[in-house]
C-alpha cells in the first residue's frame, strides 16, 4: 500500500513538475519569440532612421551647394526632395516623427536662406523666405507642440518680416497660429 501511495504521490508530484516545466518553458519559447520581434521592429527602425539621414544628408549637400556655390538650381533641388519626402511621409503615417524632422529641415532652410538674403540686401526675397520658413515651422509645432527650435524659426521669422512690413507680419501671424491650432 505504501509503495502504490507513494507512486500516486510521485506521480502527482512529476504531473505536477511536467505542468510547472511546461508552463515555464512555454514562457521561455514565448519571451524568446517577443525578443525576437522587438530586435526585428529596433532593426527596421535602425534601418529607416539610417534611410532618413542619408536622405537628409543628400539634401544638405544640395542645400550648402546653393549657398557656397550660389547655385540656385540647388536650392530648387534640395526643396523639391523635401517636399517629395515630406508628401510621401504623409502618405504613408501620419504618426510618424519623421514627417516633423524633415518639414523642420526645410523650415530651416528657409530661415537661412532668409537670412542671406537679407544680409544681401534683398528684402523681397528675404520676406518671401521667412513666410516660407514661418509657415512650415508652424506645421511642425502642429504636429509636434514642444519643438522650441521651430517656435524659434518663427520668432525669428516674424520679426524680420516686421522690420520691413508691419501689416504682412500680422497676416502671417493669423496665418501661423491658425496653422499650430489646426485650422
Amino acid at each position: 500500500m505504501t509503495f502504490k501511495k507513494n507512486l500516486i504521490i510521485a506521480a502527482i508530484c512529476a504531473g505536477i513538475t511536467l505542468g510547472i516545466g511546461s508552463n515555464a518553458y512555454g514562457k521561455n519559447v514565448q519571451g524568446k519569440s517577443d525578443n525576437k520581434a522587438k530586435a526585428e521592429a529596433v532593426k527596421k527602425e535602425n534601418i529607416k532612421i539610417d534611410k532618413l539621414e542619408n536622405f537628409l544628408e543628400e539634401a544638405d549637400k544640395y542645400f550648402y551647394s546653393s549657398i557656397i556655390n550660389n547655385k540656385e538650381g540647388d536650392f530648387e533641388k534640395c526643396v523639391s526632395m523635401l517636399n517629395a519626402k515630406i508628401k510621401e511621409l504623409d502618405e504613408k503615417d501620419k504618426t510618424s516623427e519623421y514627417r516633423f524632422i524633415v518639414r523642420y529641415q526645410l523650415a530651416d532652410y528657409y530661415s537661412v536662406k532668409g537670412f542671406r538674403a537679407g544680409d544681401g540686401g534683398e528684402t523681397e526675397k528675404m520676406v518671401g523666405f521667412y513666410e516660407k520658413a514661418a509657415t512650415i515651422a508652424a506645421e511642425v509645432v502642429y504636429i509636434e507642440p514642444t519643438d522650441k527650435y521651430s517656435m524659434d524659426i518663427i520668432t525669428e521669422s516674424l520679426d524680420k518680416i516686421g522690420e520691413y512690413d508691419k501689416d504682412k507680419k500680422k497676416l502671417l501671424k493669423k496665418q501661423v497660429e491658425s496653422i499650430i491650432l489646426g485650422f
